[in-house]
């Protein structure tokens, strides 16, 4: 991988400022996480559990987290229970991946998911670098679509590299 290394075991520091009652795991705002394989992998070995205990196959060959009441199923008491293994659309928001006309990964922010106003030019290099970790399954995160993802606007930022 080309450029910076960051230390990744946080989020982004605008995270800080989100009203628990709000933020993205209540399933409120936006929908459940999408697993790679390599997420469902690192919090089966965290949790103990099966991958179908936790998630459901999509047809694009990831997964989403189960819900359970409409929250997200490691969501518990105001706080994320899988937190140092949190899939990688966990640790991406509020950017995201979409493709642009020509079918190419492109990096964006949704502007009204998010409860906390933020600049995003300080963090895009740090957003590329989790969307380089998601390689070989970008193309098919980019693709993927659910049925709250359009009430979003959104703002293009860059391509992905």
């Amino acid at each position: 991988m080309n450029g910076p290394v960051f230390k990744l075991k946080t989020a982004f520091p605008f995270c800080k400022d989100c009203p628990a009652d709000k933020n993205c795991c209540t399933g409120e705002t936006v929908d459940l996480p999408v697993l790679t394989p390599k997420d469902i992998d690192k919090i089966s070995k965290k949790t103990g559990l099966v991958p179908g205990e936790f998630s459901i196959p999509t047809a694009q060959g990831l997964s989403e987290i189960r819900s359970i009441k409409g929250m997200c199923y490691f969501y518990k008491q105001g706080k994320c229970t899988i937190y140092s293994v949190r899939p990688i659309d966990c640790k991406l928001f509020p950017f995201d991946a979409h493709l642009d006309d020509a079918g190419k990964p492109i990096l964006v922010l949704h502007l009204n998911a998010c409860p906390v106003s933020i600049d995003a030019e300080p963090f895009i290099k740090r957003a590329q670098f989790f969307f380089r970790q998601l390689h070989p399954y970008l193309e098919e995160f980019a693709a993927y679509r659910t049925q709250r993802f359009d009430r979003h606007s959104y703002k293009v930022l860059d391509a992905i590299t």
